[in-house]
């Protein structure tokens, strides 16, 4: 009689994740970044727009969304050179994201085997008079799928860098009238009238920069009025004062001015005062000025 064996066989429990492996074969992200750079006019009355572009490409078999998040690393909106400050902002509200100060998220949704392009949109705010040079911020770009689970994002940090050029513009006003004077239209005019010695009129010259100027005037007659039409008769002789500064028209005249940082610029007096009249023949006499302003 065979005695009796017992025999075991031990079932091992097998776990397959069906839902993970669907899940990472279908969706795998790559994304990449660079920087953007532009050129901001101070005096423009526009907002300047920037877009630094995302690149993500799906090497999965499913369409996947992506959401990117932007963070300035010093937690400020500004982009600096030096001490000088720019504002902008960003075209998104504040997102909820592992980095603090995020904003986001920027979404897209990626087909399978393709690339696309993620738009983040930065909005410089117009007409911040700041002085001339380059200006960058440095910016912390994140990536999450529709799980939740990090985008594979190639450097992961961005620059924005803004140029912004030396400007000056130049305007007069306070003129007896703005007709033409025999050179180009809308030039600003000095009428003396009835003119008597030592009568004075003045005009101010309006400055607009980022930055130090030359102020320059030039005389047309070399500081002299001239009779119209009979430039060999005697002269009537002037002086100038411009912001006061005696202004030597008789050849070159120059002067260093730093208007404020701002819309409203500056307004530097020009004075013209006439010598004597006496013995000089009567009729019209008249110069031409010419102003003009160089940013440094």
């Amino acid at each position: 009689m065979m005695s009796g064996r017992m025999m075991r066989i031990l079932l091992s429990s097998v776990s397959l994740c069906a839902g993970s492996a669907a899940s990472a074969e279908g969706c795998d992200l790559q994304a990449s970044i660079s920087s953007v750079a532009t050129t901001y006019e101070p005096f423009d009355p526009n907002m300047t727009v920037l877009d630094l572009d995302v690149r993500v490409t799906n090497d999965g078999a499913d369409p996947c969304v992506a959401r990117f998040f932007i963070a300035p690393v010093n937690a400020a909106l500004t982009l600096s050179s030096g001490p000088n400050l720019i504002s902008y902002r960003v075209d998104a509200n504040r997102g909820i994201s592992e980095q603090p100060n995020a904003y986001g998220p920027f979404s897209a949704t990626v087909p399978r085997g393709e690339t696309v392009s993620v738009p983040i949109r930065f909005q410089i705010l117009a007409q911040q008079i700041v002085p001339k040079g380059d200006y960058t911020a440095d910016l912390i770009v994140s990536g999450k799928d529709a799980d939740n689970q990090p985008i594979n994002l190639s450097g992961g940090q961005a620059t924005l860098r803004v140029r912004v050029p030396g400007r000056a513009d130049v305007s007069i006003s306070g003129a007896t009238s703005t007709r033409s004077i025999g050179s180009a239209p809308g030039s600003a005019m000095l009428d003396f009238g009835e003119a008597q010695s030592n009568q004075m009129q003045r005009a101010f010259i309006n400055v607009w920069s980022n930055g130090s100027v030359n102020v320059r005037v030039r005389s047309e007659n070399n500081g002299v009025l001239r009779l119209n039409g009979s430039s060999a008769l005697p002269p009537i002789p002037y002086t100038a004062n411009f912001d006061g500064v005696e202004a030597r028209l008789d050849g070159s005249f120059s002067v260093q001015r730093n208007p404020p940082h701002s819309i409203a610029g500056a307004s530097y007096p020009l004075e013209i005062r006439l010598g004597s009249l006496k013995g000089k023949f009567a009729g019209r006499y008249s110069d031409i000025l010419t102003v003009s302003v160089d940013e440094n």
